[in-house]
């Protein structure tokens, strides 16, 4: 008997529970392949894959969910992200244009083409969306003029009205939050330091902090003594050619998007970004051959299924780092850089950050900084254990060298040179992450030594 809707969410649910959302996600998404369309199926399967998943991987199926007639907004949200993160920002401009238009009081849809087209410097075509609804108060609308007051010379105005949404009490947190860290951006553009700071503190406030150091720092300590010399040798690797992937790792604003952004514009390097692929796999029996040799094989047809041309494909998830030993064992020919900076300019630019998800460690200095702490940790024993190449790339010495970084990269990922990957602030891609100004700007132009504007606050750590 075919499972009813109810007991079908049940069970994703249960999944999601136990922190298993690859069989909450197959479990929705093969209910409405089958046809059950309800929209409480399609509102569960959207969210897992925005909250855990890759949202490209559902592009298909949403496509044909659309043809199928009106639905819920977030369906075409989703497309949308989806068409974003393939690097089609033309469909996804599209989709959001054509949400807005069947939905004119959805304002999700205005504040992610807006921010869309502020990424992409079309700051007169975001305006012109954005002037004729200011009157109308809606926070959504203020947070995306938030954005783009920088850039149209508003920011005085944007400064103000922010301020008014982060201190309604009568709003949800999370948009308060983000009203209140795109203020304290504003402030800090401005040179306005203490009061942006003081700003960013504010905004953090709103809500309690989800940040368990002690817990994170057993997660760390655990996966280094689970993972001795001794043990590592032991692990089987899998058979075949397995040099696809280049990982790129670093916790947030350590220069992450700017390796990739170099490495995507090789003509041999397709740029996947944050890959939520690893994480399927993991844990599993690593001295079981058979398996090994499998797992191996399924996570390179993922990797196909994102992108199944390009020679080498980039993943910057962030997560990465917690399997560098699985990485070892089923991708044994894989390539990792690991980008490092000044901890602190690290701590500042991700305070000030409003992250969707997946960065609790976000809310204070002092836990971005042991965060840090312990990712580095980590990292250095892979480095001391694994067979894995890893080469460590230092954001202020790129800066201050480009071409000889870029040079070091290349020969390490024993990739021919091409100009072209010095004139990546040129290319036509956007990302919807918080460093995507950055790798608009040339290399020379960093913000290395940024924390010394806020050097008082690192007297309290």
């Amino acid at each position: 008997m075919a499972q009813s809707i109810p007991q079908i969410l049940q069970s994703a649910d249960r999944s999601l529970a136990s922190g298993d959302w690859t069989s909450a996600e197959a479990t929705l998404r093969t209910a409405i392949k089958m046809g059950r369309r309800h929209d409480d199926l399609l509102l569960a399967w959207c969210n897992v894959m925005l909250h855990h998943g890759d949202v490209r991987e559902g592009r298909q199926l949403l496509e044909k969910i659309i043809k199928g007639g009106p639905t819920h907004p977030l369906i075409p949200f989703c497309l949308a992200l989806a068409h974003q993160a393939d690097g089609n920002f033309a469909a996804a401009r599209k989709v959001l244009k054509d949400l807005r238009v069947a939905y004119p009081q959805w304002h999700q849809a205005t504040h992610l083409l807006v921010r869309m087209l502020t990424l992409e410097g079309k700051h007169a075509e975001a305006i012109e969306i954005i002037e004729p609804l200011l009157a109308e108060g809606d926070p959504l609308v203020i947070c995306a003029f938030g954005m783009l007051a920088s850039g149209i010379g508003r920011t005085s105005e944007a400064i103000e009205q922010l301020e008014t949404v982060s201190e309604n009490s009568s709003l949800p947190q999370g948009v308060r939050r983000e009203a209140g860290l795109l203020r304290a951006r504003l402030l800090d553009a401005e040179g306005c330091y203490a009061k942006a700071l003081q700003a960013a503190e504010r905004a953090h406030s709103l809500s309690p902090s989800h940040y368990d150091p002690a817990a994170f720092e057993g997660l760390i300590e655990g996966r280094i003594s689970d993972t001795p010399a001794a043990r590592i040798s032991s692990l089987l690797t899998a058979e075949g050619d397995t040099a696809r992937p280049i990982f790129i790792l670093g916790v947030p604003r350590s220069g992450t998007s700017l390796t990739e952004a170099i490495l995507g514009e090789h003509s041999k390097v397709e740029p996947l970004g944050e890959c939520r692929v690893i994480e399927r796999f993991v844990p599993l029996n690593l001295t079981d051959r058979p398996l090994v040799n499998k797992v191996s094989g399924e996570i390179l047809t993922a990797y196909r299924d994102l992108d199944a041309d390009a020679q080498w494909i980039t993943d910057k998830q962030l997560g990465n780092f917690l399997h560098l030993d699985a990485i070892a064992s089923l991708l044994p020919q894989a390539r990792v850089i690991w980008c490092c900076r000044d901890r602190r300019d690290v701590a500042i630019s991700c305070f000030f950050q409003q992250f969707q998800t997946g960065a609790p460690w976000a809310d204070s200095l002092e836990h971005i900084l042991h965060f840090e702490q312990s990712y580095r940790r980590l990292m250095q024993h892979w480095q001391r254990v694994l067979s894995l190449p890893i080469l460590q790339l230092k954001y202020e010495t790129l800066v201050a060298e480009p071409r000889e970084q870029v040079h070091r990269m290349l020969d390490f990922l024993e990739l021919e040179w091409e100009e072209q990957c010095m004139k990546f602030n040129q290319s036509q891609r956007t990302t919807l992450t918080a460093s995507n100004q950055q790798v608009k700007e040339k290399i020379y132009r960093s913000s290395a030594g940024r924390w010394k504007n806020y050097a008082k606050a690192f007297d309290r750590q």
